[in-house]
């Protein structure tokens, strides 16, 4: 067998393990979300908390950065005045491209993750509650992410 023969299958291993290792995932955080937002449809602030498991891989591609995740919320919440309970779970998928500046090596992002049903226990209308997250990418290929806001809308 000639070197070269023996070479392009542990080339093709090496390449196919360099490329899981780029998208390998690089966020796998759970964030906790205590909030108090006004509910329009109630006319009154809930106290929403939980939290939000969030994984996420990454490739590079010249000055992009693609990403690509997964949420799992959990929130609970309770009006301020009525005491009204609400629950959500939801599962996000999000997708997208970050563009890196050449410069810094950095780039970030604020995105709506989710539109999720809040939804309201007994008589109380449900509503809708939207996670804003913050992304960050460093110049060391470091991804954080938080949430930014959270917003309540009606139905």
């Amino acid at each position: 067998m000639t070197a070269h023969k023996f070479l392009r299958p542990v080339l093709l291993i090496a390449g196919v393990l360099i490329f899981l290792a780029m998208a390998a995932n690089v966020v796998n955080t759970v964030m906790t979300v205590s909030e108090t937002d006004f509910d329009p449809c109630t006319n009154e602030d809930v106290n929403l908390v939980g939290n939000v498991h969030l994984v996420a891989n990454m490739t590079f591609n010249d000055n992009t950065a693609h990403i690509i995740g997964e949420a799992n919320e959990h929130l609970e919440g309770t009006g301020a005045s009525s005491g009204a309970s609400y629950l959500a779970n939801a599962t996000a998928h999000v997708e997208f491209n970050l563009d890196i500046d050449p410069a810094s090596e950095t780039g970030s992002v604020t995105l709506a993750l989710s539109t999720a049903q809040l939804i309201g226990q007994g008589n109380v209308p449900n509503a809708n509650v939207q996670l804003h997250i913050h992304f960050t990418v460093n110049a060391n290929g470091t991804v954080t992410a938080f949430i930014d806001s959270v917003r309540l809308t009606c139905n």
